[in-house]
């Protein structure tokens, strides 16, 4: 993504000049949820209303948080050891330091992250992991180091070529805005067969929550809203694997039938799968029987993954 400049004509322009009120924030603003737990800076108050950013920047902060979870290896103890989880905050309607200008937080385009260890004036750049910042400088955000403020980021022109590589990629034939759509049809049929889990279980060799995501044992109680942020920031990287697997156009239905398969088995399973080899091949609808194939475990049928496959192929034959 390229921002705008760092100049008022520009981000007013893009953004929408900001002026404190209450429709401003209603218009502009939305909530975005990490996939791990996260607190208010330096404070036992876990942000569980989410961090509230503008809607133009939404998108780009969860694929920033979606590479950082893959990179921690979707651990909240590693998080925790680089303070990740140590949010200074978002949108704040002020000004900036020292001048009448606005500050970016008062667009709800910066984030603040650990600034015990990384306040402005008196942080060391060398504080703030770079992986960290190499995930946000993907995304074309501008790191606060260049003005003394280590734990600031701000999606404003940074003065590098942006190169995203956790927005949502399109299959050959098919616009970012269908494999968008996948997601959407994938996760009536995903949290349908996964059912909701409000605190850790065992499922077969990991520890889950919500509907189906790996976390530590130990991991505190979560609310649906937050088991779907984490659900949703899953599935734009898996999205990014199963997409460019598939070679022909496909609906939206067909794309969530396919996601909700590799969600289930892994999209290792699929790229290997005759039924991605038929799909590429034209044979719709041989692809589609090929589903109800893979419903057995330990080298049973499993009933209810018999239904799973079923209700995939189902989704994949219904006209998007």
């Amino acid at each position: 993504m390229q921002w705008p400049r760092d100049t008022d004509t520009e981000l007013d322009a893009f953004y929408g000049r900001p002026d404190g009120s209450a429709r401003w924030e209603v218009t502009h603003l939305t909530y975005i949820f990490p996939p791990w737990r996260c607190y208010l800076a330096g404070t036992n108050v876990e942000l569980k209303n989410g961090i509230r950013v503008h809607k133009k920047v939404a998108a780009s902060l969860e694929a920033v948080f979606a590479s950082l979870w893959e990179t921690f290896g979707k651990s909240q103890s590693a998080v925790e050891a680089v303070d990740l989880h140590q949010i200074g905050g978002a949108y704040f309607f002020r000004a900036r330091r020292g001048s009448k200008r606005l500050s970016n937080h008062a667009r709800g385009i910066a984030i603040d992250i650990d600034p015990q260890d990384n306040q402005m004036g008196r942080g060391k750049p060398s504080d703030m992991d770079p992986r960290i910042v190499a995930a946000f400088e993907k995304e074309g955000w501008r790191w606060g180091k260049a003005f003394n403020d280590p734990m600031h980021f701000e999606a404003v022109f940074n003065g590098k070529p942006a190169k995203p590589v956790f927005t949502i990629k399109p299959a050959p034939s098919a616009g970012v805005a269908d494999t968008t759509k996948w997601i959407t049809a994938a996760i009536p049929l995903i949290t349908r067969w996964e059912g909701f889990r409000a605190t850790p279980y065992w499922d077969v060799h990991q520890w889950a929550i919500g509907y189906g995501q790996k976390c530590e044992k130990d991991h505190p109680p979560i609310t649906e809203e937050r088991a779907m942020a984490m659900l949703k920031a899953y599935l734009v990287d898996l999205v990014n694997k199963v997409a460019p697997l598939v070679t022909v156009p496909v609906t939206p239905n067909q794309g969530g039938a396919l996601l909700s398969f590799a969600y289930n088995l892994g999209h290792g399973a699929l790229a290997k799968s005759k039924l991605l080899k038929m799909l590429n091949a034209h044979d719709k609808t041989g692809a589609a029987n090929e589903f109800l194939k893979w419903c057995k475990a330990g080298g049973k049928k499993l009933p209810g993954l018999e239904k799973r496959r079923a209700a995939e192929r189902q989704l994949f034959l219904t006209a998007a």
